[in-house]
């Protein structure tokens, strides 16, 4: 049986996003799923999964944007995160959701109950 390690629940959504590392590799794709530990970003690069110059690795840091436009949404949420995960199709990233304004926050608090 496996065990569940997880401490927040997550919220399945779709939110467009870009991952920008600090190593100037980026993708994009979409947020899965999201918890006050991080996320799950779908890509579809999947170049970037493969041994070649342009792959992503464990650990790397960067910002992730968060680009939902509507009434509420209309300026992209910034995050930092690093890579914690890499699967076939996405990527785990921690994100430090302390670091962002009151309004952000609830911006994607309305988000997620949206969903």
């Amino acid at each position: 049986m496996a065990i569940n390690r997880r401490i927040f629940q997550r919220y399945n959504i779709k939110i467009p996003c870009d991952l920008n590392l600090m190593d100037g590799k980026s993708c994009h794709g979409y947020v899965k799923n999201i918890s006050l530990d991080g996320l799950f970003m779908q890509t579809y690069d999947h170049i970037l999964f493969k041994d070649t110059d342009k792959s992503i690795a464990v650990s790397k840091q960067g910002v992730i944007r968060l680009r939902q436009f509507d009434d509420d949404f209309n300026e992209p949420i910034v995050l930092r995160c690093r890579i914690i995960h890499i699967t076939s199709h996405g990527i785990g990233l921690s994100a430090n959701f302390f670091e962002l304004s009151r309004d952000d926050l609830n911006i994607l608090e309305k988000i997620i109950h949206r969903h």
